[in-house]
């Protein structure tokens, strides 16, 4: 686990912690025994099973190195973990499975690299837009 200290602008005196996470998988681990990879976050398995309460794209778990179900449930994954909100990892996920889908045999990532891609992601693809979407998410949820 890595712990960085920042700084807070205009609270010069005023520290926060922040954990910062990393997400590694590694194709000579094997797979579970539903089929899918093994993701690890700080050294312990991560499990599909909550991104897959918000979409099964594949029931057999994680996958990556192509742009199929198992990257998509990854991404979402990792996603949904980082983030922490249901309805922006459901928003982003099929870009970043873009992402995913280019991960090597063996990879590595944090979760102010999946972050700083969101944040990216916010900035180009126009974050009012993608608020309005998520609003609508929201509503239909609460609807139902």
């Amino acid at each position: 686990m890595l712990t960085t200290t920042l700084s807070e602008k205009g609270n010069e005196g005023l520290k926060k912690e922040v954990k910062v996470s990393v997400y590694t998988g590694d194709r000579s681990w094997g797979s579970t025994a539903e089929g899918g990879r093994i993701v690890k976050k700080d050294g312990a398995s991560l499990s599909p099973e909550p991104s897959q309460e918000l979409w099964n794209h594949s029931p057999n778990g994680f996958e990556w190195g192509y742009a199929k179900s198992g990257s998509a449930q990854l991404a979402l994954a990792l996603l949904y973990d980082v983030l922490g909100d249901k309805y922006l990892a459901l928003y982003y996920h099929q870009g970043f499975k873009r992402q995913v889908s280019r991960f090597a045999d063996s990879w590595e990532i944090t979760s102010e690299d999946i972050s700083a891609w969101v944040q990216g992601m916010r900035v180009s693809s126009g974050w009012a837009e993608a608020q309005k979407i998520v609003s609508g998410w929201i509503q239909r949820q609460e609807e139902s």
